[in-house]
């Protein structure tokens, strides 16, 4: 524990905020032994997150069918297109003391390729300074948008885009 309140002290005096995750097999028995971990490193001032590592042999299979998730209807959705080489998306845990989101990335990271086509919410509102009209205004005033449908790469939807690397699709 003393090497883990070491290292994070260095890291924080290096100007560098770590993130300590507890990571946990799927079919552990032993809740007790997380929480006495997560506990102690509570107690030592270090902020733990718990994280469950599935695989595809131990991830839980959650049937839908498409009548369960309605697709975003045409007035609800905007069709876009990335104008740069490359398009990180973005995801937030908390909002910051303005009311805005504090954007960070998501791990692992997910990315758009240009000319890549997705659609984002025309109604989604965040933030107490979003109008809903699915700009999104971060921490900054950067301005976002909330992917809804991506059929090339499914694992952004759900997250966000900066409006600036984006541009409606022809």
């Amino acid at each position: 524990m003393n090497d883990v309140r070491l290292l994070v002290d260095k890291l924080k005096n290096a100007g560098i905020q770590p993130v300590v995750i507890i990571s946990v097999d799927p079919n552990t028995q032993d809740i007790q032994a997380i929480k006495t971990l997560h506990t102690n490193l509570k107690n030592a001032g270090i902020t733990a997150q718990v994280q469950i590592n599935l695989t595809t042999t131990s991830a839980p299979v959650v049937e839908t069918t498409a009548q369960e998730i309605p697709p975003p209807t045409g007035k609800d959705r905007l069709g876009m297109v990335v104008k740069e080489t490359r398009l990180n998306c973005f995801t937030f845990r908390k909002l910051d003391k303005a009311g805005k989101p504090e954007m960070v990335f998501p791990e692992p990271r997910v990315l758009l390729q240009q000319g890549t086509k997705f659609f984002v919410s025309t109604t989604h509102k965040t933030g107490s300074k979003d109008t809903g009209n699915g700009i999104v205004f971060g921490t900054g005033n950067h301005e976002y948008y909330l992917v809804v449908d991506c059929p090339p790469n499914p694992a952004a939807v759900g997250l966000y885009v900066r409006k600036v690397d984006v541009e409606l699709s022809p």
